[in-house]
């Protein structure tokens, strides 16, 4: 039989989501290191560690600044809660892409 697909990353509880949503705007306006702060934060201690949005922005983050490799390590980390994660899986073929690997 066909593998089961993973469950889904439990709910995001609200104030994680609040977080996340400071962070992107953060980002947009142009301040990046309190975005990756926030992110940073909620993946340490925040309760964001189980979700893969904080991982996702802050491999957003990285790739905008030119780190690839470091990228890459946070769409691996959001893809370990959420394999299916879409822009998780983009984003990491454009990171493996820009260091001259292929996905494996």
């Amino acid at each position: 039989p066909p593998p089961h697909p993973p469950p889904p990353p439990p709910p995001m509880p609200p104030e994680v989501a609040q977080r996340l949503s400071e962070a992107v705007s953060l980002a947009q306006a142009g301040q990046p290191d309190a975005a990756r702060a926030v992110c940073s934060a909620l993946v340490e201690r925040g309760g964001g560690s189980r979700h893969p949005q904080p991982h996702f922005v802050l491999g957003v983050l990285a790739s905008a600044d030119g780190n690839h490799v470091a990228a890459e390590a946070h769409y691996r980390a959001a893809l370990s809660l959420e394999p299916s994660h879409a822009g998780a899986l983009t984003n990491l073929g454009q990171s493996l892409l820009a260091t001259g690997r292929v996905a494996v």
